[in-house]
């Protein structure tokens, strides 16, 4: 099993998760050295326990002394499966690295064991990679030097009885800063579950808030039709009024019509029946024409009689018969005349009856005309109905509307609310992240220790110290919560709060500050989406 570069394609998994939560003793590395030696393949071999059960994506990595997540790693080698995986008794592991990818360095280095979630489940202690110091020559001392070794024996004997019980105040000061530290984790989960709780709350108001805007739109979208039907029956409307109004002129020009034809037609009634009366006049004249023509044929033939008598009588009689004679063809060309007028004012009454059957005929038609307009008044009576009818319509999604965006407008003032909350828990946690550094401050955690008694053995985190105790006191440090980046005592406070407000995200709208990038890209997207509905 070979090791691969930090640079392969198929990185192992990592956190960024603090290394007080991680479990570094259900791995035990055995046979760890001091040092190796630079330019030879090294053996690492560890022991799993039971309380850990290896996975494929497990991973042993080499970390120099100090890091503070698990993406620190130098190199690393995916850790072999087990090959009794159901035993319960603990198996030696080994992960060969080849020499090629070991640091060329002589810091201080140690083994991890991370399993696939990128949770440390073990570290070894502390080696460096270098040459091999020659330790085994022979000393010769005199008596002086070996007393004076024993008072140097004597004064290390009291200064590491100092050390002890500094350590002992250490380790006091250590376990009430843990307990300190374990309640301020407890503090800050609850607020994180209440931030993950109204985080869910914000996510389910912004799925509500995207299906009501769906809803808005799909409204807006009905409007516009409704809208633009509106603007068809508005059109269809002022096309119908102006058929109404030029039905209207034609029915008031058709009455006008009517009523100077019934003008006309009165006066042709009239003349009708004054001719009527003229011929019963001409009738009667005719008749008496007739009776006359009787009496004078009559008179003639009774004439005829006498001249056939009076032929015989004297020549006296010849002149009174030249005088019948005359009377006779007068009356004759009376008659005539009387017959051609008579025949002129038959004509003439028969043009009149032409005249008033036609004029009957276009009464009849003008009629039907009528009819027929008034059919289609009709029409556009009921066409103005349903003008009326998607009106009402219309108002009725215009008031579903209002309703639509009073309730979205009442979900966006519950989302504001909860941003609010939001923004008070963020703040609260900010400030308890921002005083954990001053409860870990003295000292920090982690700290190396050594006793006489187990020189072979180290205890704490070995992650964040030197492997040796310095004998003067430690430097307490502050830890930015963000990028933890660490600042020394003396460093002034305004200094590393302004260094933690530089990795706040502020918002161009309401300068409201975020330290979470997700957060502040969902703040931004709902201020994106109050100035679309207000566009809109």
């Amino acid at each position: 099993m070979e090791a691969v570069p930090c640079n392969n394609s198929d990185e192992p998994p990592t956190s960024a998760v603090l290394l007080d939560t991680c479990h570094f003793s259900q791995v035990i590395f055995t046979d760890v050295e001091k040092f190796y030696v630079p330019g030879g393949d090294i053996t690492c071999h560890y022991n799993l326990s039971q309380q850990i059960i290896p996975r494929s994506k497990d991973w042993v990595g080499i970390f120099r002394v100090g890091w503070k997540t698990t993406r620190e790693y130098y190199t690393f080698m995916w850790a072999p499966l087990p090959s009794n995986a159901n035993s319960s008794d603990a198996e030696l592991q080994q992960v060969l690295f080849k020499a090629y990818y070991l640091p060329k360095d002589d810091e201080y280095y140690q083994f991890c064991y991370v399993d696939q979630d990128g949770q440390v489940r073990g570290a070894s202690v502390p080696f460096q990679f270098r040459a091999e110091a020659e330790d085994d020559m022979l000393v010769v001392t005199t008596q002086g030097e070996v007393e004076e070794i024993e008072q140097q024996n004597t004064t290390l004997l009291q200064e590491n009885q100092k050390l002890k019980e500094k350590q002992e105040s250490l380790r006091e000061q250590n376990e009430d800063l843990q307990k300190r530290i374990s309640v301020a984790e407890g503090e800050v989960e609850e607020t994180m579950q209440q931030n993950t709780a109204l985080l869910q709350e914000n996510q389910k108001l912004k799925e509500k808030q995207v299906s009501l805007q769906k809803q808005n739109e799909d409204l807006q979208k009905k409007l516009k039709v409704a809208e633009e039907e509106k603007k068809e029956f508005e059109e269809k409307v002022c096309l119908l009024q102006t058929g109404t109004m030029e039905l209207q002129r034609a029915q008031d020009r058709q009455a006008l019509e009517i009523t100077s034809a019934q003008t006309e037609l009165a006066a042709v009634m009239e003349n009708n029946i004054k001719l009527q009366k003229e011929k019963e006049v001409l009738e009667k004249s005719l008749d008496n024409l007739r009776l006359h023509n009787e009496k004078v044929n009559g008179e003639v033939s009774c004439l005829k009689k006498q001249i056939t008598l009076l032929e015989t009588q004297s020549s006296s009689t010849e002149k009174e018969l030249c005088r019948v004679k005359e009377e006779r063809e007068n009356i004759l060309i009376e008659q005539e005349q009387l017959e051609k007028k008579l025949k002129i004012t038959l004509s003439h009454m028969d043009q009149l009856q032409s005249k008033v059957q036609s004029q009957q005929k276009e009464l009849g038609d003008l009629q039907r005309v009528g009819q027929d307009k008034s059919r289609h008044l009709e029409q556009l009576k009921e066409e103005s109905r349903k003008l009326n009818a998607a009106l009402l319509r219309q108002q009725n999604l215009e008031e579903e509307l209002k309703e639509k965006t009073l309730l979205f407008q009442t979900l966006q003032n519950e989302i504001d609310i909860k941003e609010k909350e939001n923004q008070c828990l963020r703040r609260e946690n900010e400030g308890l992240m921002v005083h954990l550094p001053e409860l870990i401050d003295h000292p920090p955690a982690g700290l190396l220790t050594q006793s006489a008694e187990h020189s072979g053995l180290l205890f704490g985190n070995p992650y964040s110290a030197a492997p040796e105790i310095p004998e003067t006191d430690l430097v307490s440090v502050k830890k930015c919560p963000l990028c933890n980046n660490v600042f020394p005592d003396d460093v002034e406070e305004q200094e590393y709060v302004d260094h933690v407000q530089s990795h706040l995200l502020e918002c161009s709208t309401c300068h409201e500050s975020f330290d979470n990038k997700q957060v502040y890209d969902d703040h931004v997207y709902c201020h994106t989406l109050d100035s679309h509905l207000l566009k809109h």
